[in-house]
């Protein structure tokens, strides 16, 4: 069984990587909407917004960079998460 302790912190790493996560998610999805001549997230607007992304590439280009800019999000986001915790402790 597990007793309160290893539940709270279990509860903390929990809500640390839930939060580097939905940061990870959102920055790309922010990025794309904003990127393109069509801003927002209808179909257009993503396929604009993947395209900018992609620096003459196209949109595959597009989903590379998403893809590069939610793992260094989440990256970021984490580790400073980690730091400020250690800091706390």
């Amino acid at each position: 069984m597990f007793n309160t302790n290893d539940l709270v912190e279990m509860g903390q790493k929990l809500v640390k990587k839930s939060g580097a996560a939905v940061s990870a998610v959102a920055t790309p999805v922010i990025a794309v909407s904003g990127a393109g001549s069509v801003a927002g997230l209808s179909a257009s607007g993503i396929t604009s917004g993947l395209a900018a992304l992609g620096l003459g590439l196209g949109m595959v280009g597009g989903i590379g960079a998403v893809v590069i800019i939610g793992g260094l999000t989440y990256y970021a986001v984490d580790s400073m998460i980690e730091k400020l915790s250690d800091h706390e402790s």
